[in-house]
């Protein structure tokens, strides 16, 4: 694992412990959009399905009902953007083509990645897993490092 996924595994366990710790509190309600930057293949319906699911997730993003996420139609406190490995690349010099990215606001999730995965090792092939897609925008959001 290298020091940037420890780096964020860190900030997750920080951020569950925390709110673990905390005890009961009034929900904190964050807003949210959906949107697509150049060409994309995956479903945007699904994305949007897979996004409300994760980030409902008692297990994850909502810190046992700490916080709570709602779409709006545009704007809201974050942006969740499907965008083409091109778009991602152009979003910011620290972007990179092959990954997903966060610049201010925006949360890029690459479409190529999105749909097929990652390599593992360079002997592996791409793996994807359906029945964990909610997990899979966990860790986009996770990488990108979505500070809640």
């Amino acid at each position: 694992m290298g020091r940037r996924s420890l780096r964020a595994a860190a900030a997750v366990l920080v951020a569950v412990t925390a709110g673990t710790l905390a005890g009961p509190a009034a929900a904190h309600r964050y807003t949210y959009s959906i949107a697509t930057r150049g060409d994309v293949e995956a479903d945007l319906e699904w994305f949007r399905h897979i996004a409300r699911t994760a980030l409902s997730n008692e297990r994850g993003w909502t810190l046992g009902g700490h916080n709570r996420f709602v779409e709006v139609p545009a704007g809201g406190d974050f942006r969740l953007i499907l965008a083409s490995p091109t778009a991602v690349n152009a979003a910011s010099p620290v972007c990179d083509r092959p990954w997903s990215c966060r610049v201010g606001d925006d949360v890029l999730v690459n479409d190529y990645r999105w749909r097929h995965g990652t390599v593992t090792r360079p002997d592996a092939a791409p793996r994807r897993l359906p029945d964990w897609a909610w997990a899979r925008l966990s860790v986009h959001l996770a990488a990108t490092r979505l500070a809640l």
